[in-house]
């Protein structure tokens, strides 16, 4: 862990890693919160590490909020961002390339299903898209102990 001192009225000292996790209620880290965005956004206070100045620019700030309290556009945009990354990901695995296949050997057998039962209108079934995995896709929030 590093820690960093922020030029604040009351020189906030935070442990900083390389993932930062606030334990608690938004009410007890609101403060914190804004303090860092200003820090990081507008460049309203400078933070130090061992009394070297650190540039903001070279870091990556990203608010993720399991809680009703803060659902703010950066930790809905964050949430977003990451989804879209965990999918990325998910469709290198095996498994996934394993389900599209499937599901193309189920468009077969949906096919020869219908015409051998004669309906008179096909029934279908309708391509693979990515969003029947993605749409299912869901945050769970993992109780934290305070």
């Amino acid at each position: 862990m590093k820690e960093w001192k922020i030029n604040n009225a009351t020189s906030t000292t935070l442990l900083i890693d390389h993932l930062t996790l606030l334990k608690g209620y938004y009410t007890d880290w609101a403060e914190v919160i804004e303090l860092i965005k200003h820090t990081f956004d507008s460049n309203r206070y400078e933070i130090f590490e061992s009394n070297e100045k650190i540039n903001t620019q070279d870091f990556c700030l990203d608010f993720l909020s399991f809680s009703e309290e803060y659902l703010t556009t950066d930790a809905l945009d964050t949430k977003r961002k990451l989804m879209q990354l965990f999918n990325a990901y998910l469709e290198l695995s095996p498994f996934y390339k394993n389900i599209v296949e499937g599901w193309e050997e189920l468009q077969e057998e949906v096919d020869l299903l219908s015409e051998e039962l004669g309906y008179s209108s096909n029934i279908v079934l309708e391509d693979y898209g990515k969003y029947i995995v993605e749409n299912r896709l869901k945050w769970k929030a993992i109780r934290m102990i305070h």
